[in-house]
């Protein structure tokens, strides 16, 4: 188990293809979600599917119809302390 490790990467699909994009290179990142109505799930649990459009730090766009976010989270400091944010309430992330 890795548990509190740093992802270096985001696996991004479209259309079954594969692209992994490091953190280091993005510039932008914006999530979409759609709700899934054949997830096998019974109708009272919420199943999403999250699309991303990645813009890097060269201008390359990379969109991607599938991004697996499982239980990563965003890591941030306040001078209250450390937070994590959860991806599914992410919607945009911009590197100044």
């Amino acid at each position: 188990m890795r548990g509190h490790s740093r992802a270096t990467e985001i696996a991004i699909l479209k259309d079954g293809v594969e692209t992994r994009v490091a953190w280091d290179r993005i510039r932008s990142l914006s999530f979409s979600r759609k709700p899934v109505t054949t997830s096998g799930l019974p109708f009272f649990v919420p199943h999403y599917r999250y699309a991303a459009s990645v813009v890097l730090m060269d201008g390359v766009r990379v969109e991607g119809d599938y991004v697996n976010l499982g239980t990563t989270m965003l890591r941030g400091r306040t001078p209250a302390g450390r937070v994590d944010i959860p991806w599914e309430h992410i919607e945009q992330i911009v590197v100044d």
